[in-house]
């Protein structure tokens, strides 16, 4: 997807992997106001155009147990 890695779970997209290695989770609503308020930024294309996928909070990307939490929330959410 867009050069990068699309993760997929019972043949639905729910996280991308970026070609600059930023981890991309599928959310809308509350549950992209949860990764927001994390500090989670919204992936945007080259034209400026943003999709419904906000990168993994910083303190998930080296705790195993709390990217795998915020990974059972995007899969929740398909």
């Amino acid at each position: 997807m867009m050069g990068g890695l699309s993760i997929y779970s019972d043949g639905q997209i729910f996280a991308i992997l970026s070609t600059d290695g930023r981890v991309y989770l599928k959310a809308a609503g509350d549950f992209a106001k949860d990764l927001a308020a994390e500090g989670s930024v919204k992936f945007e294309m080259e034209n400026g155009r943003g999709i419904n996928y906000w990168t993994l909070p910083e303190a998930a990307l080296d705790d195993p147990q709390e990217a795998c939490a915020w990974a059972r929330q995007a899969l929740d959410a398909l």
